[in-house]
């Protein structure tokens, strides 16, 4: 079976130097800007273990959703080390916060330890959450937030259950009374379009953050509305 690890890190160079290191020990990297595409990527693909480099990554506002959706360990890699930013980050989610070290083969020998230690405790620890990500729009199902660009937008319990009930099915048409129904728990009744209708002029002015986004709820006319990122 292949062994991959996943690299959050925005330097090709640094990436692809450490990459030789771990090739040694028979484990392949996949590296990846952001921590939008790491997120969705670990709900896809299995890897032993993430690496984040906070000299190019603001990863903090992200950090929990990444713990949420994936059991396998998470290690901060930084050049500029500082118990604050360490003990933030373990309060986040990660598992280990380390300096960055120019030999490669003791940065390898120091994540291998701190996987092994992991996987000894956690051993019987699983986890089973969501989180759902289109482009620059991320929401976790488990905290109940949503961001965009990273930055956490404010939603109202209604505005969430509206977006998240869109997101989990793209490009589905929900009418005014599913989702009246679903969201407010009762059968369509007298101005059940009007609430559901202002419930969405209210999430799509906080969806304005990001005039791409904003535009992935599509209005049917008459009908209801659905999530279209790919519109």
């Amino acid at each position: 079976m292949s062994l991959f690890m996943l690299a959050v890190d925005r330097s090709v160079e640094v990436s692809a130097k450490e990459q030789t290191g771990w090739m040694k020990v028979g484990v392949s990297t996949v590296r990846v800007d952001t921590m939008e595409e790491a997120i969705e990527l670990l709900q896809r693909r299995s890897f032993i273990f993430t690496a984040i480099n906070a000299d190019n990554i603001d990863y903090k506002p992200l950090l929990g959703e990444m713990r949420n959706v994936s059991p396998s360990p998470i290690f901060i890699i930084t050049s500029n080390f500082t118990i604050e930013d360490q003990t933030e980050a373990l309060r986040l989610g990660a598992n280990g916060y380390t300096r960055f070290n120019e030999d490669v083969d003791a940065n390898v020998m120091s994540a291998l330890a701190l996987i092994k230690r992991y996987n000894e405790h956690y051993a019987n620890h699983t986890i089973h959450r969501t989180v759902l990500i289109h482009g620059n729009l991320v929401v976790s199902t488990i905290s109940r937030k949503a961001y965009i660009h990273s930055q956490e937008i404010k939603l109202t319990t209604k505005e969430f259950d509206l977006l998240q009930m869109l997101m989990t099915h793209p490009e589905q048409v929900y009418t005014y009374a599913q989702l009246f129904e679903h969201i407010w728990g009762d059968a369509e009744s007298y101005g059940a379009r009007e609430i559901v209708w202002a419930c969405m002029h209210r999430l799509r002015e906080k969806l304005k953050a990001d005039p791409i986004i904003h535009n992935y709820i599509r209005t049917v006319q008459d009908v209801g509305y659905s999530f279209d990122p790919d519109d």
